[in-house]
């Protein structure tokens, strides 16, 4: 009775452990995932070049874009702490950058 059981068990187990990764979407810039009190997780991030950060839904659609002001002689270094009631208690996106 045991041998069915367990080679039943195994087979389920090799069933099982044949998956795939795929891509879904690459961008030039790093990423990070934030869970927002409101709207749930989404995930940002920041175009040095644009000087903006970019707030995007798991499906990969833009939700919302962000202007830093950066100085003239300076670049935008990183985007911290996205958050909506950290900092004030309005539903607008707050966040910290350098």
């Amino acid at each position: 009775m045991k041998k069915p059981i367990l080679n039943s068990l195994l087979l389920l187990m090799a069933a099982a452990g044949y998956t795939q990764v795929t891509l879904e979407h690459t961008y030039n810039y790093s990423a990070a995932l934030v869970k927002f009190e409101t709207p749930g997780y989404k995930y940002y991030l920041m175009d040095v070049a644009g000087a903006q950060c970019r707030i995007y839904n798991l499906d990969h659609s833009l939700y919302k874009t962000i202007s830093c002001n950066v100085p003239a002689d300076s670049y935008l270094a990183d985007v911290r702490h996205l958050s909506e009631k950290v900092f004030d208690n309005d539903e607008g996106i707050e966040l910290v950058y350098t």
